[in-house]
């Protein structure tokens, strides 16, 4: 794990890195929250957003709810500890002369690219950090996330860092980072399911786009694949009105094969399944199959040549409850 503290228009900001090209949702961070609008005021957002970016700021927005009512949250920046963001705090109030509140947040991912540069997800849009200096890269305008949707599905840096892909109101959008162009490579998928969650990711040589299509229980969710330049879409691993989903997915580092944990969708609050890998063909090939009360936990990663997963042990009937155990599993 990697910190780096820069200073950006006397507003300090320090982020936890991640692997090169790679993304881990659900890690906390801490961020200042400038505002909060309710449902009257929610209009205000827009013009309170532009203000502080043109202050040099990076400022997103949140839906969200407090006091059981609906409302909108002004927040800047992303701390990997309180005490950075107390500090921060004190000169955010000296540049904007507004009195920060600090919050905790698990609606935002940063997406290294080989130490170059970063992506910082937020619900409302995304940022480039390129460790001098912050450019917003893409903002979701209305369509806007809650801080759940926007950490499941981040945008992700092509290989040669040239550009990104990342969920766009239902669509996957892919857009070059340097001219801002936008293409859309996929527009509906053949049965016609908005998009949500999907979780696009690059192939390691580039040529292709994996992502899943429905994240919907009761539907079930498959793994797809299309081509970056947006032809050949095709569904890898079928589960369409099966009582299975794939619930997570990862490439190998240097080949054309896919990773992905799947499991029974019927479950209260599905958690995991099977191991599997699968290359091109979408021909499944099992690697690990959990004992009888176990699951494979939809969490892992891949470091190298080794894979490292959970086994999600349940501690009674329901489900509901469970302890995990790491485990190693050596790819070639």
């Amino acid at each position: 794990m990697k910190k780096i503290i820069a200073s950006l228009v006397l507003v300090m900001f320090s982020f936890v890195m991640v692997n090169a090209m790679d993304t881990r949702p659900f890690k906390k961070f801490y961020t200042l929250q400038a505002a909060v609008l309710y449902k009257n005021d929610c209009h205000k957002a827009h013009d309170m957003y532009e203000k502080l970016k043109a202050e040099k700021q990076m400022v997103y927005y949140v839906k969200g709810k407090e006091g059981g009512k609906v409302c909108v949250w002004i927040r800047s920046g992303v701390f990997a500890s309180q005490d950075d963001a107390k500090s921060a705090a004190v000169i955010f109030k000296e540049t904007t002369k507004i009195t920060p509140s600090i919050v905790e947040t698990t609606g935002i991912t940063i997406t290294d690219y080989k130490g170059s540069f970063d992506m910082v997800n937020t619900p409302s849009g995304i940022w480039k950090w390129d460790y001098k200096n912050f450019t917003e890269v893409k903002n979701f305008g209305a369509n806007f996330n809650c801080e759940t949707v926007a950490a499941e599905s981040p945008a992700s840096i092509s290989p040669d860092g040239k550009f990104i892909v990342y969920l766009n109101e239902g669509k996957l959008t892919k857009e070059e980072i340097a001219t801002g162009k936008e293409t859309d490579i996929v527009k509906a998928i053949d049965k016609g399911v908005k998009l949500e969650r999907s979780s696009p990711k690059w192939s390691p040589d580039g040529k292709y786009v994996a992502f899943l299509d429905n994240m919907n229980a009761k539907a079930g969710t498959c793994l797809r694949l299309v081509k970056a330049d947006g032809k050949d879409e095709k569904c890898l691993i079928e589960n369409d009105n099966k009582p299975r989903s794939v619930m997570a997915f990862e490439w190998a580092p240097d080949k054309n094969e896919i990773y992905y944990v799947e499991g029974d969708s019927t479950m209260r609050v599905p958690i995991g399944g099977e191991l599997y890998k699968t290359g091109l063909d979408g021909k499944p090939e099992m690697l690990v199959k959990p004992e009888k009360g176990s699951v494979i936990y939809h969490d892992f990663e891949i470091d190298g040549s080794e894979l490292t997963y959970n086994i999600a042990v349940f501690k009674g009937i329901s489900k509901d409850e469970y302890n995990l155990t790491e485990k190693t599993l050596k790819i070639k």
